[in-house]
């Protein structure tokens, strides 16, 4: 299993990025702002985001 860290911070902005973890190619576990790093091949290639819960450094980025 390949797990990819996008980002684990408490915080916005450089250099941190909020919760987001990347395992193989398909799955999220968590999709706050350091998703926002992956390329549209990457997006697409998605299959299941899994919260851990509710907090925006969570979930802030799942609508788009």
């Amino acid at each position: 299993m390949h797990i990819t860290i996008l980002g684990a911070a408490a915080c916005l902005g450089q250099p941190g990025q909020t919760t987001s973890f990347l395992i193989g190619n398909d799955t999220l576990l968590d999709c706050g702002t350091g998703c926002g790093s992956l390329d549209i091949e990457a997006l697409l290639a998605l299959r299941r985001v899994l919260l851990t819960h509710s907090h925006i450094d969570h979930c802030g980025l799942l609508p788009l």
